[in-house]
């Protein structure tokens, strides 16, 4: 029978009042009431007041009707626009899976690789080394006397893995293997690392059945599906669902799947993995014959089993006896797998009967071919099924794109004797009635102008909640360029209205109208607020860091919405990403060095610090000289000048001459690094003898450094350019950057023994070319604080204390307190804030380390000693350094910057043979 059609009905639940005009209507008269009732007590129809009002709460109607149209058709693109929602917002697949954490989503990464049935993480506890509690350092032996402890490094991770069914040989594995190896390190996580990618060991077993047949059963199918079945029982693959599979399941709670469960861990390519059916795909300790016959007895065409025996055999292939054949126990450490040849020996007998009588047995070492041909069909499948790609994501909602901004003026919908259409006033009206009928224009446009902006602002909810990378690169220009007022985004001219003309001038257009609503600090704060809203659906917040800009650098409020702009635009690679690692076994050049090869905790810092470059490279020694010149003069002496990229434009120039060209080039390094901040102290604006506004840069103690030639009309202009200046010069000139140390990538080396256990490497012939260990340090008096263990879950962090913004103390207690909230929790960070000739010496260690670790370099015992030792050295004789201070006269009138004990090194007196300012005034 044919499906009826569903009828239709219509909702008798109310409308909202803010959809409903006749409410809005009674609402109205209810406050005019209140405010009038003594003075206008005519509230009939026939009123031209109450006829205003009635049109009035139909024009509010329908905005209200538009505000609450469905979500999807506000956001959905109308027809013709390039846009679609799928490039304007993240989807499930991008935005809610995370790097793998857990040994689970470990398991459920590899599992979804091709070629891998299952997977196994464990941690390796390598040997001891020994805290020498009187020499105070770490040895590979215990000493001779006993005031030692042991320490074992933690964080070394083993793999086991189980390959596809036919994948039997070596060659065949490997490939799966190293598909493996570039999993684990592409998402290696800080302070771990992969020692050992292995094939799980197995253990066979040979099984034995008598099996009653159901008379009508087809023996090839049966017997080869009872061995499928049984091969799965034993060593039971984790199978994948799909998306719309999963929401459809109960969880284990019984209630229904979220998307962020379902999305929970790594983001798989074949199918999500239940967390409870890869629970049960653990190395067992024992298998139950009872639950095996379980299974059996559910393959199509069994009816009974007699007989069934499950036998653990040895290495040789010979069955072990069991204390109980209901429990039979795995060795420790090795996978199940029932014989049936492959990668050894099949095993087994099977014996078939249909009513009783015999109809087959064959050994399982002896499969007859149709079986044998069968049996491999269906691993075949349930490797495809493990394997068969799915990309499937959360349907997007089938919005329909609908022009909400539009506006049709009220004064359309009177009467005609109001004379407001585009008829105007019937007859000969007198001047005085033409007037008065221009005066109620104006006064209506008011109500038009509040719907129409109300609509504009609406119509731009699809580019305002927009997460596509070039909606958020507009909107950071549109708030950096000062000829683009911030009010454009809600203004509407309503051109609709009769006689518009002669309500709006000329110069009216939506810039003025939005001016009009709203300023530019409130539009400033809307949008700040806009961005807030959508960092914190990703549990991101920016005020601690847009605070810290303003109060230590004069950071603009647009600089702080560019900023959120680039971190939403990078936030699907960015969120979840700070205990992600970087890729230590790249060799290849590029990626070691000049390169964006680095943890995803450096790449976060980086964005919430607003540093522009996040790559690792070069801090101790940056290029000054791309963009400046440094010209002899006529008299032998030498300036400077710094110039833009692109079109040349003068920038900076020295106040003065200098003797040597290294004395201009020093002083044009110092007025860069001091022109980077734009705050009061940096610069001096003074107005010159042409009327005109000039700056220059000067040092702490208000010697010039360099000044700008230009001239500006304002000082306000003046300001603007120097906040531009000082942005530009922190993007070119900027050293400022970090490097991330993770210790256990120092350890010594690790060899692996024939029976599987663990040392550290040796040098037989000289120990002194053995690897060095991190310093430690002990308290031989107490048993039970030492901290005897450098290398696990310990991070450095360097950063160079003369760059830029890291300079200011403010700014640098933020950095740190950034670093020590955005660090996973259970690591240990030390920070180290370094001048520029240590830097130097570290990242010549550092080049020569990385390259060594990721096997670029293949130098002897002694070399590759000499360059542990190095590293080992730059990193453990680094001192804090900061910001140089004077002493001054106490009973000095004038301000002086304060000197703090632990935050500020003493320095020299200034250089009073300085060059003097030479300017326009």
């Amino acid at each position: 029978m044919t499906d009826m059609p569903r009828p239709v009905s219509l909702s008798r639940e109310p409308e909202p009042t803010g959809r409903d005009a006749a409410a809005l209507y009674g609402e109205a008269l209810e406050h005019l009431r209140r405010l009038a009732g003594r003075t206008w007590t005519d509230h009939n129809l026939h009123d031209p007041g109450i006829t205003i009002l009635e049109i009035a709460t139909w024009g509010l109607a329908e905005l209200g009707y538009r505000a609450d149209l469905p979500l999807e058709d506000l956001l959905t693109p109308t027809a013709g626009s390039p846009a679609t929602l799928a490039e304007q917002f993240l989807q499930a697949r991008r935005v809610l899976p995370m790097r793998p954490l857990s040994a689970r989503d470990w398991r459920k990464r590899l599992i979804d690789l091709p070629g891998v049935k299952n997977a196994w993480v464990q941690p390796v506890t390598p040997p001891p080394l020994y805290a020498d509690l009187l020499e105070r350092r770490l040895r590979r032996h215990p000493p001779e006397h006993g005031r030692y402890r042991e320490v074992r490094l933690r964080g070394l991770v083993r793999v086991l893995i189980d390959c596809m069914d036919g994948l039997d040989t070596q060659a065949e594995r490997e490939p799966v293997l190293r598909a493996v190896r570039a999993a684990l390190e592409a998402g290696r996580n800080l302070c771990e690392d992969f020692v050992a990618v292995d094939i799980v060991p197995t253990q066979s077993f040979a099984l034995c059945a008598e099996v009653d047949l159901e008379p009508a059963a087809d023996l090839t199918e049966t017997a080869a599906r009872l061995l499928f079945t049984a091969a799965r029982w034993i060593a039971p693959p984790v199978p994948a669902h799909r998306l719309g599979e999963l929401l459809a399941r109960p969880g284990p709670d019984g209630q229904a799947r979220t998307p962020d469960q379902i999305f929970d861990g790594p983001l798989p390519d074949n199918g999500f993995i239940d967390d409870t059916e890869l629970a049960a795909g653990d190395l067992p300790a024992e298998l139950h014959l009872s639950d095996l016959i379980n299974v059996l007895m559910d393959v199509p065409g069994v009816r009974a089993l007699p007989d069934l025996l499950l036998t653990p055999l040895d290495g040789d292939g010979f069955g072990q006896r069991l204390a109980s054949p209901w429990r039979i126990p795995v060795t420790p450490g090795h996978l199940p797998r029932l014989a049936l040849g492959g990668d050894g020996p099949a095993a087994g007998r099977l014996v078939f009967r249909k009513r009783g009588l015999p109809v087959a047995g064959w050994n399982l070492d002896a499969l007859p071919g149709p079986v044998a041909t069968r049996l491999a069909e269906l691993q075949e499948a349930a490797r495809r099924a493990l394997e068969t790609p799915d990309t499937e994501d959360l349907p997007l909602p089938a919005g329909r794109g609908r022009e909400v901004a539009a506006w049709r003026s009220l004064q359309l919908d009177f009467p005609p004797l109001y004379g407001l259409g585009e008829s105007g006033l019937a007859g000969n009206p007198d001047p005085q009635r033409q007037a008065q009928v221009l005066q109620l224009k104006a006064w209506l446009s008011f109500f038009d102008q509040q719907i129409a902006n109300d609509l504009a602002l609406l119509g731009q909810a699809r580019e305002r909640l927009s997460m596509a990378p070039s909606d958020l690169a507009a909107t950071a220009a549109r708030f950096n360029d000062p000829s683009t007022p911030a009010q454009l985004l809600v203004g509407q001219r309503v051109d609709s209205m009769p006689g518009h003309t002669r309500i709006y001038t000329d110069d009216v257009g939506p810039a003025l109208l939005a001016g009009l609503m709203e300023s530019p600090a409130e539009a400033v704060a809307r949008q700040q607020r806009l961005q807030d809203h959508l960092l914190a659906r990703l549990g991101e917040d920016f005020s601690d860091y847009a605070g810290a800009m303003a109060s230590a650098f004069g950071h603009s409020d647009a600089r702080v919405i560019a900023d959120k702009s680039r971190f939403l635009a990078d936030a699907p690679e960015v969120v979840g990403q700070r205990a992600g690692a970087y890729h230590q076994a790249a060799d290849a050049p590029e990626a070691l060095w000049n390169s964006f090869n680095v943890s995803g905790l450096e790449i976060r810092l980086a964005r919430l610090l607003g540093i522009a470059d996040f790559s690792r490279r070069n801090l101790g020694a940056v290029s000054y000289d791309t963009y400046a010149e440094i010209d002899a003069t006529p008299g032998d002496e030498f300036r400077f000048r710094v110039l833009r990229a692109g079109d040349d434009k003068i920038l900076l120039s020295s106040t003065g001459n200098f003797t040597t060209r290294e004395a201009a080039r020093a002083r044009m390094i110092e007025a860069i690094e001091r022109g980077q901040r734009s705050d009061d102290g940096h610069y001096r604006i003074i107005q010159g003898s042409d009327g005109r506004f000039y700056f220059s840069v000067q040092a702490a103690d208000g010697h010039l450094l360099a000044r700008r030639a230009e001239g500006f009309a304002s000082r306000d202009a003046a300001l603007a350019e120097i906040t531009a200046l000082a942005a530009y010069l922190r993007d070119h000139y900027s050293g400022e950057g970090l490097y991330v140390i993770e210790n256990l990538l120092l350890r010594p080396a690790l060899q692996r023994q024939a029976d599987g256990s663990w040392t550290y490497a040796e040098d037989s012939a000289d120990p002194a070319n053995d690897d060095p260990f991190l310093p430690i340090c002990v308290d031989p008096a107490c048993a039970d604080c030492g901290d005897d263990d450098p290398y696990s879950q310990r991070l450095q962090i360097v950063l160079p204390a003369y760059a830029g913004r890291f300079q200011e103390p403010d700014f640098r207690d933020f950095v740190e307190h950034t670093i020590r909230q955005e660090v996973p929790a259970h690591l240990l960070p030390k920070l180290c804030w370094v001048g520029a000739d240590q830097m130097a010496r570290f990242e010549g260690a550092y080049r020569d380390w990385i390259r060594l670790h990721a096997g670029a370099l293949r130098p002897d015992r002694a070399g590759r000693h000499a360059i542990l030792q190095a590293m080992l050295e730059a990193l453990t004789e680094m001192k804090n350094q900061y910001p140089r201070r004077t002493l001054f006269d106490c009973v000095a009138d004038a301000p002086r910057p304060p000197f703090v004990l632990g935050l500020h090194a003493l320095g020299s007196a200034p250089d009073q043979n300085l060059p003097q300012e030479t300017d326009n005034g």
